[in-house]
């Protein structure tokens, strides 16, 4: 019998403001979208950022191989993803 475990990393959404620190636990197939509804946020009002916070991603992309395990992501209101342009 194969053993076909998927493989999983634990990474940190951090915020300036509430919700201050949300630990998650992630796999490669797991969009933006479906990260952000597992902490409690709609995806609809938030963005994950880019490590580094360089840019953020769109809703369908999939993480998994940007982070590495313990890694901090960023989260903003997208209210104010405009103004930080």
């Amino acid at each position: 019998m194969t053993d076909v475990t998927t493989q999983t990393k634990m990474i940190q959404i951090v915020s300036s403001r509430p919700p201050k620190d949300l630990n998650v636990e992630i796999a490669p197939e797991d969009t933006v979208s479906a990260i952000l509804e597992r902490v409690g946020l709609d995806p609809n009002r938030y963005w994950l950022m880019r490590p580094g916070d360089q840019a953020e991603y769109e809703l369908s992309e999939m993480p998994y191989s940007d982070v590495s395990d313990g890694e901090k992501l960023h989260i903003i209101p997208n209210s104010i993803v405009g103004a930080l342009s």
